[in-house]
């Protein structure tokens, strides 16, 4: 931690400033997901409603689809703003609103309801999350990399997630106290203001930060004429449209997490408080995966980070088809923290390289746009899941890995690279 606050690049206030308030926004919206996780706490929110296993596969749809489509409708006009944090903070607002509907209709309206009624409003409130998030990630995205020198944000994203996780393991200990100590629908609701409150402090950060230079300027598009140069964007950079392909293989890998949480119940005959030990697990190996995530990609680039994070997505599928005690289970969490870890730390990043400064907001639309429609296959994994267990997902899960290893292996280059050799032609 002292080594890193002695990179020359914290001699300037502002940027000390900005990464502070960074890594604050990032630990308290980690913190405040960690009592909500979607690999674990609401999987079982969704079977007290009354879910089957095709609505806990719908978690990751909705969410990847909600969350990436939206956002090429909205990368155009953020390309166009020269300064972006206005912007952000209009729409980091409604990002964080739906957490607190949620604890409201837990304690008030929830059980009120029929089932279909319970999941309807339910998935309609985080559809509306995602899309809300979908909204504000391209100008949040343009302005963390616009004020984040590239030799810091491997190492900005890392502390964000290691003191997240540190904090989500209080989170995970509160979601299984609060669990076992309050009934159903009110356990779930006490969870859901936990979660508002801690977007809270993170939204507040984010109104602290400093965006001092206006963006260069961009020629001006209309929607269509920006659709339709799309295609020669991915046309012309080779190396980024193979990442999608990977990207696109490891998002299919993901669609297993939500099924090992409840794998781990049903097999193993757990009640449902040991989600909370589960999220002290996944937590806790966000903290160790962390501390080194973040060095290991500003070091030697994002590659090996993501490549390492398919491969463990193959790894953990076997594991959970073959898993014979709970130990196993456990070690499935930890690597799926490793995941989460690498992804969270090397995926922005390494995009943020594959893009130019002017186009970032596009390429970040485009990889999100393009990749998304994989995650299609949780539907089938949940009705598969039905039918025939859930096995029949962890292949499905594990082959995403498998073919997304093979693709960072041969078929990409590390960006880092280029950017190496401009900044040298820039120096000289």
């Amino acid at each position: 931690m002292i080594r890193l606050f002695r990179d020359e690049l914290f001699s300037k206030p502002v940027i000390r400033r900005n990464f502070l308030m960074n890594w604050i926004d990032g630990s308290f919206f980690a913190f405040g997901m960690s009592f909500v996780p979607t690999v674990t706490v609401l999987p079982v929110f969704i079977r007290n409603i009354g879910g089957s296993n095709l609505a806990v596969s719908m978690l990751q749809v909705l969410w990847v689809i909600g969350f990436s489509v939206p956002q090429i409708f909205f990368s155009n006009y953020v390309r166009h703003l020269q300064f972006k944090k206005a912007f952000m903070l209009k729409t980091a607002f409604f990002q964080r609103l739906p957490w607190l509907l949620l604890a409201i209709i837990s304690f008030f309206l929830i059980n009120h309801l029929t089932p279909g009624q319970g999941l309807l409003l339910f998935f309609t409130i985080f559809t509306g999350a995602a899309i809300a998030s979908a909204v504000n990630f391209p100008g949040w995205f343009d302005l963390i990399s616009k004020i984040t020198p590239v030799t810091l944000r491997g190492r900005l994203f890392a502390l964000r997630a290691v003191s997240g996780a540190l904090l989500g393991i209080l989170g995970g200990w509160s979601v299984r106290y609060i669990l076992g100590k309050y009934p159903f629908p009110n356990n779930f609701g006490y969870l859901f203001l936990l979660a508002s409150v801690m977007l809270s402090i993170s939204y507040f950060a984010l109104i602290l930060l400093k965006e001092e230079e206006p963006n260069a300027t961009v020629k001006p598009l209309n929607f269509k004429q920006y659709i339709k140069d799309l295609p020669g964007l991915l046309s012309s950079d080779k190396n980024f449209f193979n990442f999608l392909i990977a990207d696109s293989f490891m998002l299919v890998g993901l669609i297993a997490q939500p099924f090992y949480i409840l794998n781990a119940i049903h097999r193993f005959d757990l009640s449902s408080d040991m989600t909370g030990t589960f999220t002290i697990v996944l937590m806790g190996g966000m903290v160790l995966w962390n501390l080194i995530s973040g060095s290991l990609g500003d070091r030697f680039g994002h590659k090996i980070n993501l490549l390492t994070a398919s491969f463990v997505i193959f790894i953990n599928s076997i594991l959970a088809i073959k898993a014979r005690s709970i130990v196993c289970v456990y070690i499935i969490f930890v690597l799926d923290a490793l995941v989460m870890s690498l992804i969270q730390v090397s995926r922005h990043s390494i995009v943020a390289e594959f893009s130019g400064e002017k186009e970032r907001p596009t390429y970040i639309a485009v990889a999100n746009m393009v990749t998304s429609p994989f995650i299609l296959l949780g539907l089938v994994g949940g009705v598969l899941a039905n039918r025939f267990g859930y096995n029949i997902v962890f292949l499905i899960a594990g082959l995403g890995g498998l073919f997304a290893s093979v693709w960072w292996i041969f078929k990409i280059r590390e960006p880092r690279v280029k950017i190496s050799r401009i900044n040298t032609v820039i120096r000289t």
